[in-house]
């Protein structure tokens, strides 16, 4: 299984989907179950959409006052068969595209 990492994330959309663990570092954890992740794009026949699941995201953030004054990580994946168009032949060739086979 091929992960996909994300790190151009905006940290204003991470704050609103993060839920705070009781660390003194400033680390927040996504929720999957509180949160919705679909990728979404346009190919010369039609615009497609593609849901995510099994997907993981975490961050530490250095906080002044209520204020985000520094990200110190972001780590984001999602399992390339976490990712379902509900299209059997899309699925495949997103699954071929993001070779989910491949070794890592």
């Amino acid at each position: 299984m091929r992960i996909l990492n994300f790190k151009n994330l905006s940290a204003s959309i991470l704050v609103l989907l993060f839920v705070i663990t009781a660390t003194a570092q400033n680390v927040y954890t996504l929720i999957e179950k509180n949160s919705k992740l679909s990728v979404t794009g346009t190919s010369s026949l039609h615009d497609w959409e593609m849901t995510a699941t099994g997907f993981t995201a975490e961050t530490g953030l250095k906080l002044e006052g209520n204020a985000v004054s520094e990200i110190q990580y972001i780590k984001f994946s999602v399992p390339v068969s976490g990712l379902e168009s509900g299209k059997n032949m899309m699925n495949n060739k997103a699954y071929d595209a993001l070779q989910e086979n491949s070794p890592r």
